[in-house]
This record gives C-alpha cells, sequence and structure tokens, in this order.
C-alpha cells in the first residue's frame, strides 16, 4: 500500500465551530491516526468536504429543492425546474458535488484502514472511530446512489486504485446496511460532539436505506425501535415561531436532533444555502439572499397546503422578485444576526425524529396492509404539533380511522405530511423517485413530462476522464 502523506491543507477547511477544531500536522499515514488526537482530527476531515459549499452547504441542497413540487428555480436554476435534464452549468455543480462526495469517502477509508494499527488506542476506542466514519462512508453513499445510481465502490481495501468499475446497486447499498449495521452496534448512545453520529443516528439512516429499497418491516422494526428508546421527542410549539426552537441559531441540540450537519458563523464557515431562497430586503438573513428558489402561492402544493398549518405560516412569506405578485420565498432558515459574507448559524438538519414517526407510519402500513392504530399514532403527533397541539395528547385536528375510505388514502396522507414536514430539507424530489410517483405528480402540478436524463445526475466528468475502467459510453448515466 502507498503510503499517504496526509498534509495540512487536507484539514484547513475544518473551522466548522467544536466539531472541526483539530488542524493535524503533516504527519506520515505510518504515524498517523495513532493518537485519540489524531484519529479525532482523521474523523473531523471527513466531514469537511461533506459539508462544504460544494456539497451540503450549498449546491446539494438547492439542486434538489429546484426539482421540488412545491417551487421552482430562478436564473441558472430555471432549466432544473423544467425537469429536462442539466445544461452545462448544472453539470458543473453535480460535478462538485461528486468530487467532494469522494473525498469524504478517502478521508473515512483512510482512517478505516489506519485505526485498527493504532497502538495507543484500546479495541473500544478502535471500534467507536471506525464506527463513526462507518457512518459517514455509507451516508455519504447513500446520497450517491440515490442521485446518480451505480457507482465505483471505493473502500478501504481498493482506496490505492484509480480505475474502480461502477459497482452495482446491490453491492452498493449492501455496504451501506454492512456499514450502518457497525455503527449501531459500536456508536456511543450520545455523540461525541453535536453534529457526530450516535446509535440513533445510525438506525435512523439504515431506516432511511431500508424505506428507500422498500425493506419495510425491517424499517418499520427500527423505527419502533428509535420510538421506544425514548431518546428523542419533537419540539413543543404553539405559534408558527416557535419552530424556530427547531430551526433557528439556537436550535442546536433540540430534543427533536438525530442528526445535522453543523455550521457556525465563525471563521465564515456557516451555511451558505439558506441564502438561495432568501430576498435580501426581507432581512431574514440580516441583508443576505439570492433568491433563486421561488414558489407561487398558486402551485397546487402550495394552495392545498392548510393555511392553518403552522409549517406553512413559518415557511413561506409573500415577496415579488418580479415575476409577479403571488410570488412567495421561503424563511424556514433564518438568522438576522448573519455576519458580512452570508456566514448563517443554522443548521442543516439532515435526519429529525418527526422523519422516524412518519417512516415508521408508511413501513408499519405497508408491512400490515392496513391502518394500525400505531401508525395513525405516530402520523398525529406530527400533525398536531404542526397546528400547535401537544404531540402525545388527542386533538381536533388528529385524523381517524374512518378519516381513510381506501388503504391508499393512508399511504398519500403520510407521504403528503411529509412533503410539508422536511419543506426545503432537499428530500422531496428523492420521495417523489422513490415513490415512483415522480412523472404523474410533476405532470399534474407543473404539466411538464419528465424526461429519462432527469432522474440520474451525469457522472462527474473527472471520474470519466481519468477512471479507465469506465466506459464514456456505456458507464455515463442516460442523456449525458
Amino acid at each position: 500500500m502507498k503510503k499517504y502523506i496526509i498534509i495540512a491543507s487536507l484539514f484547513a477547511l475544518a473551522s466548522c465551530g467544536d466539531l472541526l477544531e483539530e488542524h493535524p500536522k503533516a504527519i506520515s499515514s505510518a504515524n498517523f491516526y495513532s493518537t485519540k488526537e489524531e484519529v479525532q482530527g482523521g474523523l473531523n476531515a471527513i466531514y469537511v468536504p461533506f459539508g462544504s459549499g460544494s456539497a451540503m452547504g450549498s449546491l446539494y441542497p438547492a439542486q434538489q429543492e429546484a426539482y421540488a413540487d412545491y417551487g421552482f428555480g430562478r436564473g441558472s436554476y430555471t432549466l432544473v425546474s423544467q425537469f429536462q435534464g442539466l445544461d452545462a452549468a448544472n453539470v458543473v455543480r453535480t460535478n462538485d458535488m461528486w468530487v467532494q462526495f469522494y473525498r469524504s469517502i478517502r478521508n473515512a477509508n483512510i482512517l478505516l484502514s489506519r485505526v485498527p494499527l493504532s497502538t495507543h488506542l484500546n479495541e473500544n476506542e478502535v471500534k467507536t472511530a471506525l464506527a463513526e466514519a462507518k457512518f459517514m462512508r455509507a451516508l455519504v453513499y447513500s446520497i450517491l446512489v440515490k442521485n446518480w445510481g451505480s457507482a465505483p465502490l471505493r473502500t478501504e481495501t481498493n482506496m490505492d486504485i484509480v480505475d474502480i468499475p461502477k459497482a452495482s446497486l446491490e453491492e452498493i447499498w449492501s455496504l451501506i446496511e454492512s456499514d450502518l449495521q457497525y455503527a449501531i452496534q459500536e456508536l456511543p448512545l450520545q455523540p461525541r460532539r453535536l453534529g457526530t453520529p450516535s446509535k440513533g443516528s445510525a438506525k435512523t439512516a439504515l431506516i432511511d436505506c431500508l424505506i428507500y429499497t422498500g425493506n419495510y418491516g425491517g424499517a418499520g422494526r427500527l423505527a419502533d425501535e428509535v420510538i421506544s428508546s425514548n431518546q428523542y421527542k419533537l419540539v413543543e410549539i404553539s405559534n408558527a415561531d416557535d419552530f424556530m426552537k427547531l430551526y433557528g441559531p439556537e436550535a442546536s441540540g433540540s430534543s427533536e436532533e438525530i442528526f445535522y450537519v453543523k455550521y457556525t458563523r465563525e471563521g465564515n464557515s456557516g451555511w451558505q444555502f439558506p441564502m438561495f431562497p432568501h430576498h435580501p430586503a426581507a432581512g431574514y438573513l440580516n441583508g443576505f439572499g439570492y433568491f433563486a428558489l421561488h414558489s407561487d402561492s398558486e402551485n397546487k402544493v402550495i394552495k392545498s397546503w392548510d393555511d392553518a398549518d403552522f409549517r406553512k405560516v413559518f415557511n413561506w412569506y409573500s415577496w415579488d422578485i418580479g415575476i409577479g405578485p403571488t410570488t412567495i420565498l421561503n424563511r424556514k432558515y433564518r438568522d438576522a444576526n448573519a455576519p458580512n459574507g452570508g456566514s448563517i448559524g443554522v443548521d442543516y438538519p439532515l435526519y429529525r425524529y418527526a422523519e422516524v414517526l412518519l417512516w415508521f407510519a408508511e413501513a408499519d402500513f405497508r408491512t400490515n396492509s392496513q391502518v394500525t392504530t400505531a401508525a395513525l399514532d405516530a402520523l398525529n403527533q406530527v400533525r398536531r404539533r404542526a397546528y400547535g397541539f401537544p404531540s402525545g395528547a388527542a386533538s381536533a385536528v388528529d385524523f381517524k380511522m374512518a378519516d381513510f375510505q381506501s388503504p391508499d388514502q393512508f399511504l398519500d396522507t403520510v407521504i403528503r405530511e411529509r412533503g410539508y414536514e422536511t419543506c426545503y430539507e432537499g428530500k422531496r424530489w428523492l420521495d417523489l423517485k422513490r415513490l415512483g410517483i415522480a412523472a404523474e405528480t410533476i405532470k399534474e402540478v407543473y404539466n411538464y413530462d419528465i424526461a429519462e436524463r432527469h432522474y440520474l445526475w451525469p457522472i462527474a466528468l473527472s471520474e470519466m476522464n481519468y477512471n479507465k475502467a469506465l466506459n464514456p459510453t456505456a458507464d455515463q448515466n442516460p442523456g449525458y
């Protein structure tokens, strides 16, 4: 195996608050990842490219939200919202995401290869470090496979090899599940720091993957474990602004947080994505905003969303950006004290307890082929909170068994509620794809026929140019 020289620049971006404080000096891999401090530095390096502006920090959620059925892209994102595939500008963006995601995988693989050789860590410390690296590798691969489909599978055993063919979807999902099962066994109940995974994080990530691949029985059982653990609970609200307890600058570490990507105002290390849906004059980001993502009060999804739902009130505000008085913008993420440069001090809510409840409702229904009281209660907990009622007690807005004249109505309701609940969290398009309803939904809302090339992003040009195991024609995704 080559001896990697870990240079300081690998960690130079690691300035996102407590999570990314370590800045190891250049050390040969023969010695690196030996002490606890070095291992923490290596773990933190996995998060840097993942959370960067070219990935989760900006480009990834912006691209996902331009696909959602409740909104539109503006400027260079306009074409994305027409569902005909990507133009050159957006291909460059997905290329950048690909590079950053594989950098995270590379950093995880280096750690996975080195930590077992440490003579300074005990067995439990080794297992915990490996579990965190495996969690992050699985998380990144799950994002890759959902958006690009089949891709090269790089692990600690082949990371020296450039020319790696695309693995099958089954192989990738198998590694993801194996990594997450290990993480579930070896991660602590509480994360070593906010923004790092725990057992609950690993279980939730695995629920996501099992739901996505149609293993509803496994997903339901795991969701029930998370719910029954009583480790998490919904953040209760009494008015729309109370959602700041969940999405605002002071929300870090709430009872609902399972795994958030962490950002901070300091050191220009804030989350840039909130700039995309805001208008600078609105003041929600202290005078910053691109208003590159927007919607319309006449959009079918928005129009059918109950005005009494505090999620709708909290998310949307009217602002004419020059295309009509019914234009609305999203204000889910706000930071009135964001410093110059728009370094926004809120976090990306990647996994929340509300999602576990809704996943349980879906998985339980699919497994039992009927609406159970447990599934109905999980759904109602999220709905009650949305209207300002205590989540754990019956309320006037509860769904009842009699509301569902057919089983499909229950599933449709769960999916609709998930769309409201995860609005602007970069998940709606992926849900439409995995449910097989993207084509009919987009046709109904926008009257667009989705082009085949729109479903998967193109394999990055850098990969196609340098990986000789890939055939530029046969291995590229359709239409590119």
